[in-house]
């Protein structure tokens, strides 16, 4: 079922499968809209961890366990806790088909709200073991680029709030390899976009200095603006060869499976041990720029 929420002039709709918010429009869309041709996806939310695992397994306390790609609950019907004009909030609790894939009970809120130009999607996660329990989590928005009729893909900047020194990883074969390295930034903040540097899939960034990057047209500086204060991951993708239409900015916590990996769970790069009957919040924030 889907849900409008709406604050002045804007409107976005949400899902309850998966609890995306797949649509924003303020005097235009800034969310990509969807086609399989390009990408089966819209706006998926990655839990319990994104990006992939080596054969899609991993071990959890001593026990092999299979987790798809990106996760499984955005597969899942969320239940919403409420609702008003600009704002919702839905929810998915572990069950017997979770605790295959994934051997801990938790409740996962995703609440989306509209704030001035733009909006905000928070992630709470409530571990209800008597135990702790370990996750990674991530968003994976997507974003019409170019965002006007004329324009195109390479119109289009990356611009980080800070100069960063560092480097883009990618990923290798099936497995993410820190050896791996691209688009390096000596104290820049400006990546113009080129679909050949998608030529290996995303590149993903890891403890940027900066909080936001802003998605612009280089010579109006219009586009939006994604805050990820607090996800020490930043990943860049839009389909490999296919020219398409969009770019996918996403905030992560943790890793796909890394050359030299454990192959256990705890073990994973950034993954967050939560204690018993405790609960963890964080958020992103898109902006436009207008």
């Amino acid at each position: 079922m889907d849900y409008v929420l709406k604050k002045g002039d804007a409107v976005a709709k949400v899902t309850d499968q998966g609890a995306e918010l797949y649509s924003y429009f303020d005097a235009k869309e800034y969310l990509w809209q969807g086609d399989e041709n390009y990408w089966e996806g819209k706006s998926p939310v990655l839990f319990p961890m994104p990006g992939g695992l080596y054969n899609d397994e991993t071990k959890i306390e001593g026990k092999s366990y299979k987790i798809p790609k990106h996760g499984f609950v955005k597969n899942q019907k969320f239940d919403v806790v409420v609702k008003n004009e600009s704002s919702i909030s839905l929810c998915s609790k572990s069950n017997s088909e979770t605790l295959k894939m994934y051997p801990y009970n938790f409740e996962l809120y995703v609440s989306h709200s509209l704030i001035d130009n733009g909006f905000k999607t928070e992630y709470r996660v409530v571990n209800t073991n008597n135990k702790a329990m370990v996750f990674c989590l991530g968003a994976h928005p997507s974003f019409n680029c170019p965002l006007n009729k004329g324009e195109h893909f390479e119109n289009y900047n990356l611009v980080f709030e800070k100069p960063e020194n560092t480097q883009a990883y990618y990923i290798d074969g099936p497995l993410f390899n820190f050896d791996c390295q691209m688009n390096h930034l000596k104290n820049e903040n400006i990546i113009p976009l080129k679909y050949s540097d998608f030529d290996n899939d995303s590149y993903v960034y890891t403890n940027l200095k900066s909080n936001y990057v802003d998605l612009v047209h280089k010579k109006t500086n219009k586009g939006a603006r994604i805050t990820f204060r607090g996800f020490p991951v930043l990943v860049v993708w839009s389909p490999t060869k296919k020219e398409a239409p969009f770019i996918c900015i996403e905030p992560w916590i943790g890793l796909p499976t890394t050359i030299g990996e454990s192959g256990n769970f705890e073990d994973k790069p950034y993954a967050i041990k939560l204690d018993a009957e405790k609960e963890f919040t964080i958020a992103f924030t898109v902006q436009t720029l207008v």
